[in-house]
């Protein structure tokens, strides 16, 4: 445990880092003290899930964590316990973190007690004491609460231009969001969309040279805006590029599908079934982008990115260059993931037993993406 004090607020802060499994449910009823609402629907919201499902292991490093300012604080040295108490929920509670925490014990909700003490995840906890009056209270909960650490774009409008066209015909730019200041209203925010760009591009990417879009979005976005520049002046180029954007859309419920699907066709192979699998949750809200996204009138289970990713870039099989140097599928993406699907389920449970069904490991193994490659591969040459 780190502790901090100033000599002049009296205000003494201690950092911990705390098992998830840890915290207790009953801190949700201690956040009165941010007014802000909550939105599960937000991309701040569904990237902490994303990160406690595909990179739980980063997850204290990635996440800004907890600050909670206590009535009381206990520290029993001898068996390594804090205890804090809240008796007052006036002066004292959670003043920041409140959408860091409703996105944990939602997480923690739909897993079963054995994948919650399992889960490889931490957050960073600070404790703040000494404070002790309402005014001091308030000024520190705004100036956590209210500044905005970027505004404006996120990427440039000039790199993204091309892709708001493409998306607005099928009505997906409502819930993407292209700004930071839309982080908190919207689903999906526009590094997670450029990151599926890479998996289509047989210009500039190898299938096994992917991992990089699991592991950051940061990168997907440099390497998507490196080869924009390379395409200036190249009209070939730009005009193979340009179709392959034109597929964004169809990939995006090409996802939609797989992420619907998989844990059903999963079942159909012998071996552990999906819902016995850590990573594996009940979902209360919609994890999908497109034609899915309105209902959940059936049961879904998550699936992380490490498994879709790569399944996703198998299909880049699937491009051909038609007569007009355009891009375009051999045969329409749904339709052969319907036919494909039970050798590429199988072939990834296979690979993810191998790993001890551990989901990052799988997604960040190169033999996953070249495997699941090379059955599509195969699937294509007996197709014709």
């Amino acid at each position: 445990m780190e502790k901090r004090s100033s000599a002049t607020t009296g205000v003494r802060s201690y950092l911990l880092i705390v098992k998830l499994s840890n915290i207790p449910a009953q801190l949700q009823e201690w956040t009165n003290l941010i007014p802000k609402k909550v939105n599960p629907e937000s991309a701040v919201f569904q990237n902490i899930q994303n990160t406690l499902q595909t990179d739980p292991h980063e997850f204290s490093y990635r996440n800004k964590g907890l600050t909670i300012v206590p009535s009381k604080m206990f520290n029993e040295q001898s068996t390594s316990t804090l205890t804090i108490e809240l008796d007052n929920p006036e002066i004292c509670g959670l003043i920041d973190g409140k959408t860091t925490l409703n996105a944990i014990l939602d997480y923690l909700q739909h897993l079963n007690r054995e994948a919650q003490i399992e889960l490889e995840a931490e957050v960073s906890i600070e404790i703040l004491t000494g404070v002790n009056d309402k005014e001091r209270l308030r000024e520190l909960v705004h100036a956590r609460n209210s500044s905005v650490a970027y505004e404006g774009a996120m990427v440039d409008e000039d790199s993204t231009k091309a892709i708001r066209q493409v998306l607005e015909v099928e009505g997906l730019n409502k819930i993407v969001a292209y700004k930071y200041e839309e982080l908190a209203e919207k689903p999906v925010d526009i590094h997670s969309i450029i990151s599926y760009l890479p998996l289509l591009n047989p210009l500039k990417f190898e299938a096994s040279d992917l991992v990089f879009t699991l592991i950051s979005k940061n990168k997907a976005v440099k390497e998507y805006q490196k080869f924009l520049q390379a395409t200036e002046g190249q009209p070939d180029l730009q005009r193979q590029f340009n179709s392959l954007l034109l597929l964004l859309p169809s990939l995006l419920n090409l996802r939609d599908t797989i992420y619907k699907e998989l844990p059903e066709v999963w079942n159909q192979i012998a071996g552990l079934n999906y819902e016995k699998l850590n990573i594996a949750r009940k979902l209360s809200k919609s994890p999908f982008f497109g034609s899915y996204r309105e209902s959940l009138a059936e049961e879904i289970y998550s699936v992380p990115d490490t498994f879709i990713y790569p399944l996703l870039a198998s299909f880049r099989n699937n491009l051909e260059l038609n007569e007009n140097g355009r891009y375009q599928w051999k045969v329409e993406p749904n339709q052969l993931w319907s036919e494909a699907k039970l050798e590429l389920v199988k072939k990834l449970k296979e690979l993810a037993k191998s790993n001890s069904f551990n989901a990052s490991k799988v997604g960040k193994n190169t033999l996953t993406w070249s495997s699941l490659s090379d059955v599509m591969e195969l699937k294509l040459l007996k197709r014709k």
